[in-house]
C-alpha cells in the first residue's frame, strides 16, 4: 500500500520492544499520511510519535532511508480512500473513532435513503480500515473495528451486506474479516432480506456461509457472537 516499503514491511512481524507512549514531548515533529484519489493527493498531517507508537510499519518507514523517511510522508495506494484514513487519524490520537452508528439518537430525523447511505459509507469505511490496520500491523485497532462492526450489526439487526464484495476482493482465505461477515450474516439471515441483497454475496462467501451452517447443524460450532470473539480478534493486551 506504500510506494517503496509496503511489501517488505507487510511481511515483518511486530517489534518485541515496545515504544514509549506518546506524551507530546516533541509536538513540532509531524508526518503525513497521504491517500490518492483520481490522481490527486490528500494528505493527513499527524504527530510522528503517535504514528510510530501505534504502527511498527510506520515506525520503520519514517525512521528509514526510504523515501518515506526522507520525505516524512507515507503514501497509500488508491485502494484505500480518504474516509478510512480519516478514521485512522482519529484512532491514532484517541484509540477510538467517532461513529454515527454509536451516537445515541442519530438519524431519527433523516429520510431512510439518506440514513442508509451514511450507514453504508461508515460500514465500508470500517472494513477498509480493518484491512489497512492489518497492513500497518495494528491488531488493537483491528479489534476495536471488530467491536464497531458487531455493535452496529446488533443495533440494526442486520449484517453490513454492502461490504461483502469488497471484503472478499481484498482479503485472503481464512481472514478474520471474512469470518466475521459470515458469522454476522448467519446471525441475521432472514429469507426476504437475503433474497433482496443476494447480489452482495460473492460466490466464495456463499460457500463459507454454507460450511458454517453445516457446522451449526452438526453441533460443532458455537454461538455467532462467541465465535466472533474467539476467532476474529487479535489483541490480548
Amino acid at each position: 500500500m506504500s510506494s517503496s516499503t509496503g511489501a517488505a514491511e507487510n511481511s515483518k512481524r511486530r517489534d518485541n520492544k515496545p515504544l514509549k507512549r506518546p506524551d507530546m514531548s516533541d509536538p513540532n515533529t509531524l508526518v503525513k499520511l497521504t491517500c490518492t484519489a483520481e490522481g490527486e493527493d490528500y494528505p493527513f498531517t499527524v504527530h510522528k510519535e503517535y504514528a510510530c507508537f501505534h504502527s511498527s510499519v510506520l515506525n520503520r518507514a519514517f525512521n528509514s532511508d526510504f523515501i518515506e523517511g526522507q520525505n516524512q510522508e507515507y503514501k497509500f495506494d488508491e485502494a484505500i480512500p480518504r474516509y478510512p484514513i480519516k478514521l485512522l487519524v482519529q484512532w491514532l490520537y484517541q484509540e477510538r473513532c467517532k461513529l454515527v452508528q454509536q451516537t445515541e439518537g442519530w438519524g431519527y430525523d433523516m429520510e431512510v435513503a439518506e440514513r442508509e447511505k451514511i450507514v453504508e459509507e461508515e460500514d465500508m469505511g470500517l472494513v477498509q480500515l480493518w484491512v489497512l490496520a492489518q497492513f500497518l500491523i495494528m491488531p488493537k485497532l483491528q479489534d476495536w473495528i471488530m467491536d464497531g462492526i458487531t455493535a452496529a450489526s446488533f443495533y440494526k439487526a442486520a449484517a453490513p451486506t454492502n461490504t461483502f464484495p469488497w471484503v472478499y476482493d481484498n482479503t485472503e482465505v481464512g481472514s478474520p474479516l471474512r469470518k466475521v461477515m459470515v458469522l454476522l450474516s448467519s446471525a441475521y439471515l432472514h429469507s426476504a432480506p437475503f433474497r433482496e441483497n443476494s447480489q452482495h454475496y460473492p460466490h466464495e462467501m456463499l460457500v463459507d456461509l454454507l460450511m458454517y451452517q453445516q457446522e451449526q447443524v452438526a453441533g460443532t460450532n458455537m454461538d455467532a457472537y462467541e465465535a466472533i470473539r474467539e476467532v476474529c480478534y487479535f489483541w490480548q493486551g
